[in-house]
């Protein structure tokens, strides 16, 4: 909820890593400070968080950056700034972002949005 603090997040932050081992990826959301204190796989970054390119310059180089985008413009800039995957909420925006970036995308849907008929269909295409 936003509401702890450092060393209550980098607290936890260590004891899920030391619980998941390498059997997952790590990521803390839109805390580059956590994720480079506490030794994650790196960072998710919502509208909210830092632009991408200060999340890549203080991050590790082997850290992923996660950028969730709700639109073309926002995919490009993130790609363009070093992100390694997209998160994408919105799947009538999807198309549009495949056009744009080459970077992975991972659509983030609720399953009764998925499966929507023309959801389904569009996925089904690709």
């Amino acid at each position: 909820d936003g509401s702890a603090n450092a060393k209550t997040l980098y607290q936890a932050a260590t004891a899920l890593k030391t619980l998941v081992r390498s059997r997952a990826a790590v990521l803390a959301c839109d805390r580059t400070d956590i994720a480079t204190s506490a030794e994650l796989d790196g960072v998710v970054l919502s509208d909210d968080g830092v632009p991408t390119v200060v999340a890549r310059k203080s991050l590790p180089e082997t850290s992923l950056v996660v950028v969730s985008c709700v639109n073309a413009d926002d995919a490009q800039t993130a790609s363009k700034e070093g992100a390694d995957l997209l998160l994408v909420r919105d799947i009538a925006v999807l198309d549009a972002i495949r056009e744009a970036v080459s970077v992975p995308i991972f659509v983030d849907s609720t399953v009764d949005e998925v499966s929507d008929e023309s959801a389904v269909s569009f996925l089904a295409d690709k």
